[in-house]
């Protein structure tokens, strides 16, 4: 939620293709970091915290992420010698020489997404982020309830955060995520029939689209239809208190236009992605 007395926070997710889920980076707005933020230390459990000025990922919040990745895969005793994918969009703090130094060196191997689409091949855009996004709403419209009617407040939403989490990022949803973007199991068909599929909804009634139907008057019809339903008064004028004029149709006529427009998942295949709420 947002309006103009309020601020996005972002929330950076790392799930894999086994259903597992690593603890959050969550980015307040801000210049420096303040405490009071997160005062009641019940945010996602682990949950790593730190601020820009937009709220956005940058390029030094980035490398500590990745250092950050790679220190909950050695706790996870997921440090076997064997890589890990790291599966991300193409935001320029992910593509930096520093970043791609840095993986090599803790032997992550970093995929860029196509550009725009992460709808299709994103796992936390194809089901993961829809799912915490509802459950994100209701905590945020709950809140009041419990609260006297205020509006969450910058130092509530790690809490508010937390409580959608949980019943977010469940082993299933996270699992789906991976087989919807046909990331794992690899389902290269799939993928590209949702490319080709049109976006608009299959109509529910045989009756044809608009752009399907024929129209077409000719000038005889209209001059016709003209002194049919638009009688002049004597003199040849439309009203008897208008101005002698050049009399002419127009024509509007509705218009509606379609738009047609691999290995163990338990060591590899990490996809990590972001939103923005408050």
């Amino acid at each position: 939620m947002r309006s103009a007395s309020r601020e996005n926070c972002t929330i950076v997710t790392t799930v894999n293709a086994a259903g597992a889920v690593l603890a959050p980076t969550i980015i307040f707005k801000g210049q420096r970091f303040n405490g009071d933020w997160i005062v009641d230390q019940d945010g996602p459990p682990g949950a790593t915290y730190t601020c820009t000025e937009s709220s956005f990922m940058c390029g030094d919040v980035f490398i500590k992420y990745i250092m950050d990745f790679h220190e909950q895969l050695r706790k996870r005793n997921l440090l076997d010698g064997k890589p890990h994918v790291l599966v991300l969009d193409g935001h320029a703090s992910h593509v930096s020489l520093e970043v791609v130094e840095l993986a090599r060196s803790l032997n992550i191997h970093v995929v860029q997404l196509p550009s725009h689409m992460s709808h299709i091949t994103q796992p936390l855009d194809v089901a993961g982020f829809g799912c915490f996004k509802k459950e994100l709403t209701k905590a945020i419209q709950a809140f009041p309830a419990t609260h006297g009617g205020a509006l969450p407040r910058k130092r509530d939403m790690a809490s508010v955060i937390g409580q959608a989490w949980s019943t977010s990022f469940t082993p299933d949803i996270n699992k789906a995520s991976f087989a919807g973007a046909s990331l794992w199991p690899v389902d290269k068909e799939r993928a590209l029939s949702r490319l080709l599929k049109p976006k608009r909804k299959e109509r529910e009634t045989d009756r044809p689209p608009l752009q399907d139907v024929l129209i077409a008057v000719s000038n005889d019809r209209l001059e016709e239809l003209r002194r049919t339903h638009c009688p002049q008064a004597p003199g040849g004028r439309p009203h008897p208190h208008g101005t002698p004029r050049e009399h002419g149709v127009s024509r509007r006529l509705p218009a509606q236009q379609a738009i047609q427009e691999a290995a163990n998942p338990g060591e590899l295949g990490h996809s990590r992605g972001r939103t923005s709420h408050l």
